[in-house]
């Protein structure tokens, strides 16, 4: 069995490029996903999901997404460990810039 996961949402932290072992790449970007309902006081909330990005992705990212901007991304879920807690991130396999959208605030 194996997640797979379309998200679509606004860049909340630009992702900044890493190199790890071997001169492979990775980066980490924050990503907001606007809820689609209201709360309980008539406001909207988002979600805020951390998104890991590998190899050419990475390199794609650091050099195309900006904060604010609205991106469409394929992945899987993961978790990492945190504090004796599962802490849920996606890891990106294709992002997609439909450039027709307007930049978030």
């Amino acid at each position: 069995m194996f997640s797979v996961c379309t998200i679509a949402g606004y860049i909340e932290t630009e992702p900044v490029i890493d190199r790890v072992a071997a001169g492979i790449t990775d980066a980490w970007m924050k990503l907001r996903i606007d809820r689609a309902f209201r709360n309980y006081d008539g406001t909207m909330s988002y979600d805020v999901l951390k998104v890991k990005l590998w190899r050419g992705i990475a390199e794609e990212c650091a050099a195309a997404c900006r904060k604010g901007d609205f991106v469409i991304l394929q992945g899987r879920i993961q978790s990492e460990m945190k504090d004796d807690e599962s802490v849920p991130l996606i890891i990106a396999e294709k992002v997609s810039y439909p450039r027709s959208t307007v930049r978030a605030n």
